[in-house]
């Protein structure tokens, strides 16, 4: 398995801190990980590593604000959770369609999960 440190450059202003999970053998389908509000990616480094192991090429990334995603120049927008669904989300696609090749099945999912608590 190969990590590597990556930056996805936003249209408006923002440089996108990234992990590329590259597997020793690929099974020919990338997985893109969107974190939780607010959390790290290294929040999720022992899901992508298992998921790479299992021969998915895995990429994660922080919105940004957040962590090491920061602006690139001071008159950029300021963060706020509609730009990373609007603008950070098709940054991040539009890279991995462009220039991550290793990618050659991209299929989307949506996984949640909801925490109850009881009184």
């Amino acid at each position: 398995m190969k990590i590597t440190t990556i930056i996805i450059k936003t249209p408006d202003g923002y440089h996108l801190a990234g992990t590329e999970f590259l597997p020793e053998q690929t099974n020919g389908i990338g997985v893109i990980i969107n974190g939780a509000t607010g959390v790290l990616r290294r929040y999720y480094q022992d899901y992508a590593e298992f998921l790479c192991q299992q021969g998915f090429t895995v990429l994660s990334y922080e919105f940004r604000g957040i962590g090491e995603s920061q602006p690139i120049h001071s008159d950029a927008p300021a963060p706020s959770m509609l730009h990373w669904g609007q603008r950070d989300m098709d940054a991040v696609l539009i890279d991995v369609l462009h220039h991550r090749q290793r990618f050659i099945s991209l299929r989307s999912y949506s996984v949640t999960q909801t925490v109850m608590s009881e009184f």
